[in-house]
Formats: structure tokens, C-alpha cells, sequence
């Protein structure tokens, strides 16, 4: 399978658009869509941040191999179509934050600084 026909798979599956994908790449749906026709490539960067979304390594990633826990994505039972179904139903805003969790390479850290947030917030109040 070749690499742009890849990325459009796992993408849609996942249920994600072309535009939720550029957001956590930091980059224009254009040039997203480029990588999905084929007509460029994403850098490493881009190419770390979309294994991450997906939780698979960069090695399947570009070796267009779909393991576990993206092929749950491909062929969910009615538990992960119900998990679907509702991440859908969450706002665009909340769909960029679970989207830019998966895409964290470091989630801990992210968690803490959310947590100091909610805290600092708190107290303000």
C-alpha cells in the first residue's frame, strides 16, 4: 500500500478529518491533504506527532503497517463503534484537546500543567 493511500486510510477510520489533522500538525489542511495525495511528504516532525495520534511507532507508520491498536480503529467491536460515536459528539474544542493528547509525546507533563491550570484557577476564583 503506498503511503498517501495509507495516511487517508488510518485518518478516516479513526474518524478524523483532514482539518483535525493539520491542527495537531501545526500546518494548513492543504498541505495535509498534498500528503494524502502523494504529491509531498510530511517531515519527521509531522510524521512523529501522526504515530503518536495513532499510537504506532513511525517505523509502521511509514512502512504502512497497521498494528493493534490502530486496526481496532478499522474494524471496531460495538464497544469501540459506541467509544467512536461518542467522540464525535464532542465539541471541536474537545475533540482538539483528545487530539492533541494522543499527539503528546510527553502526556504526563501535559496532564500536570492541566492540573496546575485547573488549580490556579481555583484559587482565583
Amino acid at each position: 500500500m503506498q503511503f498517501s493511500t495509507f495516511l487517508k486510510q488510518i485518518r478516516s477510520t479513526a474518524g478524523y478529518t483532514q482539518q483535525d489533522i493539520a491542527q495537531i500538525l501545526k500546518t494548513d489542511r492543504s498541505t495535509y491533504a498534498y500528503y494524502e495525495s502523494g504529491k509531498t511528504e510530511p517531515n519527521i516532525r509531522s510524521l512523529r506527532r501522526i504515530a503518536n495520534l495513532y499510537a504506532i511507532s513511525v517505523d509502521e507508520l511509514i512502512n504502512c503497517r497497521i498494528e493493534p491498536s490502530v486496526r481496532k480503529l478499522s474494524a471496531p467491536d460495538p464497544s469501540d463503534t459506541e467509544a467512536l460515536s461518542a467522540l464525535r459528539k464532542l465539541s471541536r474544542d474537545e475533540r482538539s484537546l483528545v487530539m492533541l493528547y494522543r499527539a503528546c509525546s510527553n502526556k504526563e507533563a501535559l496532564l500536570e500543567l492541566v492540573r496546575n491550570f485547573e488549580d490556579e484557577t481555583e484559587e482565583s476564583d
